[in-house]
């Protein structure tokens, strides 16, 4: 776990990778695993950020209500991200995290009308219309 704070984010984003992996076989991990997963949610490299939601997607396919602590995070990376491979991985994240927090459809409506106006590409614009669904 050492690894997930070192300066090189080649070494944070494997050790995200890692780590996920170490989850899939200690389910137990995951309680000291999350609130490193929501520091890395703030990182600056996006490189550490994909892997960083694509590992929590991979989580919350399997056990979403977990994944409910890291929703403010989420929430603030898709609003601020210009990113459309990390906009779509958020996006089907949060398809996952809807049927389980029902009060996350009404907060999302408003950056998924932001992302259909302001988006060119239209693989943003289907998991828009798939998340706002």
């Amino acid at each position: 776990m050492k690894l997930l704070a070192t300066p090189n984010p080649y070494l944070r984003k494997k050790a995200v990778l890692c780590t996920f992996c170490l989850c899939e076989k200690y389910p137990q991990l995951l309680h000291s695993a999350f609130p490193k997963f929501r520091d890395l949610l703030s990182d600056e490299d996006q490189g550490v950020l994909t892997a960083t939601v694509t590992a929590v997607a991979e989580i919350a396919a399997r056990s979403p209500r977990n994944c409910l602590i890291l929703v403010p995070q989420l929430w603030h990376l898709l609003v601020n991200t210009r990113n459309n491979w990390l906009t779509i991985k958020l996006l089907k994240l949060f398809q996952l995290l809807c049927p389980v927090e029902d009060r996350l459809p009404g907060k999302l409506a408003k950056p998924l009308i932001n992302l259909l106006q302001s988006t060119k590409a239209k693989s943003v614009e289907v998991e828009c219309i798939l998340t706002g669904i």
